[in-house]
């Protein structure tokens, strides 16, 4: 769930959507929902966790790196 919220830009409390649920347990009739605050700290720890591959990657890549940010777009 986690990752889907992060690469999604979803809000956390989606685990809250009456709906939800119900979706999930289509899938798993013993699905145990976290909480929001639980997804939160999730998306935090896979931040932690990714960012030194990340950061190895970019500096192992030969030549110069352009990143360029489009403060322009909204995902709503």
């Amino acid at each position: 769930i986690a990752m889907w919220v992060a690469r999604r830009h979803r809000a956390f409390q989606i685990v809250e959507d009456p709906e939800f649920p119900e979706i999930v347990r289509m899938l798993y009739q013993k699905a145990q929902l976290p909480s929001r605050v639980t997804v939160s700290h999730d998306v935090h720890d896979i931040h932690e966790m990714s960012k030194d591959n990340v950061l190895k990657l970019f500096k192992n890549l030969p030549g110069k790196i352009h990143i360029g940010v489009d403060g322009w777009t909204s995902p709503n």
